[in-house]
């Protein structure tokens, strides 16, 4: 009867034990395992992300709100081309935000954006120093990207990487990557770096009214990258920032297997009166789309070019990239224009060239059909 008890006993305590253990290892599993940011487009989110954006931009709007949940930890210098990126941390939540600046009013950041012939996106950029910044954006041998903006990022590497590996060392491992104009240009090309360099993180991107960052193949990577909605295009549908810069496509932006690929071959079997008629026509559309891509690559690389070697005589020359075919990227998310939109950013005269790319217009549209606010 006592032995009975005693079993009883100690088969109930130890049933305790190992419940105990049980629920601390799975509140345990629970928590290493909580994610914090979600995928898909969270309005109340890039709601914050643009009052972060406003505060940094150097034309801060007094209308727009100061974020609720981020406060600002550090701001970085202007680099050469006047870029600046600053670090925000969420006070609900064990994440951070990297904010780039879009185009400031100095000449180098404009020069920066129309130093826009293309780079090959994985490669290497040469300073007169000796420095090399080695990268890669890409997997696609075929991918590009714009030769400024990468340039612009190259600035900030370093300083970021140190960030990150203290913050990842202080237990964050989510972050936020965003920029507006031309910070989320070059946001698109910090997060797929970010990515990469820390495959680990968990990383949500928001490029804010941002112009197209490289050609075709970069855009696929990028997005097979970020699939599954964690990175976003959002898109006033009347900005022409997010149209630019010019897009030329060759018959060599195509994938190589296409219609176009034998075409001359195909055209040499033909009869002489329509092989003569094809093949002009041919000539005709493949050289105009070469000769604009090489004339865009001249101007807009190497002439650009010689004016950033003098805004940072550290800075060289590299090796362009044969294509001009820029795309837009990400999961776009557009803003369509209202009665009410347009009534309040009438502009009859066509002087007010940023009107529909201001901060302040971009959360219009998204309150009215995100937020109703």
């Amino acid at each position: 009867m006592h032995g009975n008890f005693i079993k009883a006993f100690l088969k109930n305590h130890f049933m305790r034990i190992y419940s105990t253990l049980l629920l601390i290892l799975t509140i345990s599993l629970k928590g290493a395992a909580q994610q914090y940011l979600k995928p898909d487009f969270d309005a109340e989110e890039y709601y914050e992300v643009c009052l972060v954006n406003n505060i940094i931009s150097g034309f801060e709007q007094p209308s727009i709100p100061p974020p609720a949940e981020f406060q600002m930890i550090y701001k970085s210098s202007p680099s050469p081309l006047d870029n600046v990126w600053s670090y925000w941390k969420s006070n609900k939540r064990p994440v951070g935000m990297i904010v780039i600046r879009g185009t400031s009013g100095k000449g180098e950041s404009w020069l920066e954006n129309f130093y826009a012939a293309m780079i090959p996106a994985t490669g290497q950029l040469d300073f007169i120093d000796g420095k090399k910044f080695n990268y890669q954006l890409a997997d696609r041998p075929d991918a590009a990207v714009h030769v400024g903006w990468t340039l612009g990022f190259s600035y900030m590497k370093d300083s970021l990487d140190l960030l990150i590996k203290a913050e990842m060392a202080a237990g964050i491992n989510e972050f936020i990557v965003t920029g507006h104009s031309q910070g989320g240009a070059i946001a698109y090309i910090l997060a797929t770096w970010l990515k990469r360099a820390y495959p680990g993180l968990t990383v949500k991107v928001y490029c804010s009214a941002a112009p197209k960052p490289g050609n075709t193949g970069f855009a696929y990577d990028f997005e097979f990258l970020f699939r599954g909605g964690w990175a976003f295009n959002i898109v006033n549908e009347l900005d022409w920032v997010p149209e630019v810069p010019f897009s030329i496509q060759t018959m060599q932006d195509f994938n190589k297997v296409n219609p176009f690929a034998n075409l001359r071959g195909v055209i040499k079997k033909q009869k002489v009166p329509v092989r003569w008629a094809l093949k002009k026509y041919y000539n005709d559309l493949a050289k105009s789309s070469e000769k604009a891509q090489r004339k865009f690559q001249k101007r807009l690389g190497k002439t650009i070019g010689k004016f950033i070697i003098k805004a940072d005589p550290n800075a060289t020359l590299p090796v362009f990239a044969t294509s001009h075919q820029y795309a837009r990227t990400g999961q776009p998310v557009v803003l369509k224009a209202t009665e009410e939109y347009n009534s309040k950013y009438l502009d009859e005269n066509g002087k007010k060239i940023f009107v529909h790319h201001s901060i302040v217009a971009y959360m219009d549209l998204l309150k009215y059909w995100y937020l109703k606010k």
